[in-house]
């Protein structure tokens, strides 16, 4: 059972969703809710499964070798960018691992260096619940409750070099304080799927 919010808050055009990161199903549970084709950062490893393979270079995945991080990050970098000035939107999880309900924890800068170079908004998203559906379980999948919360846009461009030095910062707090009202019973959800 998903709730979803903000869907309205989502520009046209190339955009970068960054959202916390709580268990494996948040990138299908997003990419099904933002109304559009996102591509996602993930280990080159996963180009070994043939269909798998076949779907995210479709959607516009970007790769990343994780052996050399520092070459990783250039590469990165450059075709994460490439990708966005060509119009394709990317998802970033900047947590680097699930949390698995546990708290948000720090975001990494890399993921925002992306859409700063490109000059793409931002979408901050928060995501709740999609641990009970699997990571709670062992592997096993179970039904569960999810919220997505679509917040509103922000525009790297219009930001000082200051703003954009803790932008990283800024929107973790802004998932946070959005995951803190999602569990409030008060909030009314637009719409329910």
């Amino acid at each position: 059972r998903i709730t979803v919010s903000g869907q309205e808050n989502i520009p046209q055009g190339a955009v970068v969703f960054i959202s916390n990161h709580q268990g494996n199903f948040d990138i299908p549970l997003m990419l099904s809710t933002c109304g559009r084709l996102v591509g996602f950062v993930s280990k080159i490893e996963i180009k070994k499964l043939p269909i798998v393979r076949s779907w995210m270079e479709f959607i516009h995945c970007v790769f990343i070798n994780r052996s050399n991080p520092r070459e990783a990050m250039m590469l990165l970098l450059r075709d994460s960018v490439k990708t966005l000035q060509e119009g394709y939107s990317l998802h970033i999880s900047p947590e680097g691992t699930r949390s698995r309900g546990g708290p948000v924890a720090r975001f990494k800068y890399g993921g925002f260096k992306m859409a700063i170079t490109a000059d793409v908004p931002i979408v901050p998203v928060m995501i709740d619940g999609t641990y009970h559906i699997m990571e709670e379980h062992h592997g096993w999948i179970h039904s569960g409750d999810v919220a997505i919360r679509y917040l509103p846009p922000i525009y790297p461009g219009k930001l000082t070099k200051e703003e954009q030095s803790v932008l990283h910062e800024t929107v973790r707090q802004q998932i946070i304080d959005a995951m803190e009202e999602s569990r409030n019973p008060e909030v009314e959800w637009k719409e329910r799927i």
